[in-house]
């Protein structure tokens, strides 16, 4: 799928994007928490960029930036990271994918450039017969995920280990 806009590229991200991919998941959860603490954003940033490029390497994440024509200024991005996962009676694939950072600059929304870096994820995912893709909803995308084919799940949950001496990995 390509965005309604023409001015406006998908392309394939790597190691060197990094620091991009980071910029954009800091941007991401700053609107989405309506601020985060200026005194974490250096550290989230770093940690993030690094572990980006360990997955890079390790090829246990795809990544997609969409830049504007023609400086290729970042305008969204989205990062799938694979996992291993054993096969069930229902499915014998044996990876999965987990879809984060769905995210277009505010400026360049109902551009269709969520749904195509959405399109070329799903389709990489196909591509590299991935048993099923999974994501966190914001209220704001659920219906565009319900749309692509995702639906809703009630049998997870987690046990968050972060500590109150890491206040700012919340």
């Amino acid at each position: 799928m390509t965005p309604a806009s023409s001015s406006i590229q998908i392309r394939l991200a790597g190691p060197a994007d990094a620091d991009q991919l980071a910029r954009c998941r800091l941007d991401l959860f700053t609107e989405l928490r309506g601020g985060l603490d200026p005194a974490g954003a250096d550290g989230f940033l770093s940690h993030g960029a690094d572990a980006l490029r360990r997955y890079f390497e390790t090829d246990r994440v795809a990544a997609w930036i969409a830049e504007a024509a023609p400086d290729g200024e970042n305008v969204g991005s989205l990062i799938l990271l694979l996992y291993p996962r054993l096969p069930s009676f229902h499915n014998l694939r044996t990876e999965e994918g987990y879809l984060i950072n769905v995210y277009v600059a505010a400026a360049r929304r109902r551009q269709g450039i969520a749904s195509a870096l959405m399109e070329t994820a799903l389709a990489d995912g196909r591509r590299r017969r991935l048993a099923r893709i999974r994501l966190h909803a914001s209220p704001e995308g659920r219906l565009g995920y319900q749309q692509l084919g995702f639906r809703g799940r009630d049998d997870e949950m987690e046990l968050d280990f972060v500590t109150t001496d890491e206040p700012h990995l919340r």
